[in-house]
């Protein structure tokens, strides 16, 4: 398997373009029992939202799906689809939440997918030392590079010419950890879930383009690092100029 490789940025970014090799991530210690101790000091409201984002069901060993409920209504944040009352009441319940439950500092992975070769932003309308945001979107991520090997694996069986861009987020302040349940212990698989206002800046892009036909045709791995904010920004997924308003 041969790849043309270009990289702009800190050079850690070519350590992610093939996971199959391993992406080793660093955090800080979760803790289910106090999530659940701060999870109970939420408004119903609150704690009703967290409750349909919370993951269900195994996807693979330590990889979970999200809620139907969830999907739907980040799918249509990001597609901007004009949300009911109920809706925009269920988004601000959970920014609620998010801001009150205990984040976990570290690093994470986000897998992203792009059918469209074309549609890809990395090294093009994104550029190193840009600032970028998941907004409008909530965003989740993973504390290891499980569901990314697994995914890899998934589309080197594929027949389709998607790109694949691994996203490692260092310096993380905002992300909370969600598990399957509100019994998990300390170990259980969980995801870290971004609020939809968190902000990043890329250090690193390197990007990987597959010799013949082998799928995924492109890899892209991207280093971002949290920041506090500032302008402009771009989401990370599409490259489209965002702008970030309050309330949201």
């Amino acid at each position: 398997m041969r790849f043309s490789v270009s990289t702009h940025g800190t050079p850690q970014s070519y350590g992610l373009l093939f996971p199959e090799s391993g992406i080793p991530l660093v955090q800080a210690a979760s803790d289910p029992a106090h999530f659940r101790q701060r999870l109970q000091s939420l408004r119903q409201e609150e704690r009703q939202a967290i409750q349909w984002a919370m993951v269900r069901h195994p996807v693979h060993e330590g990889i979970l799906a999200e809620t139907d409920l969830y999907s739907t209504l980040n799918s249509r944040l990001a597609d901007g689809v004009r949300l009911d009352p109920d809706e925009w009441t269920k988004v601000r319940d959970l920014s609620s939440a998010l801001g009150r439950l205990p984040p976990v500092p570290g690093e994470y992975l986000r897998v992203d997918e792009y059918p469209d070769l074309a549609a890809i932003p990395w090294g093009t309308t994104i550029q190193v030392g840009d600032l970028v945001t998941n907004h409008p979107c909530f965003m989740n991520t993973a504390p290891d590079d499980s569901y990314a090997k697994w995914v890899v694996g998934g589309y080197t069986r594929s027949a389709q010419p998607y790109a694949l861009a691994f996203c490692r987020i260092g310096s993380a302040t905002s992300g909370v950890p969600l598990w399957s349940n509100v019994d998990a212990r300390p170990g259980d698989p969980f995801v870290v879930l971004f609020p939809r206002d968190a902000c990043f800046q890329v250090k690193g892009i390197a990007r990987a383009q597959a010799a013949g036909q082998v799928f995924p045709a492109m890899r892209i791995g991207v280093v971002l690092e949290q920041v506090v904010g500032g302008q402009p920004l771009r989401n990370l997924h599409s490259g489209e100029p965002v702008r970030v308003r309050a309330p949201w």
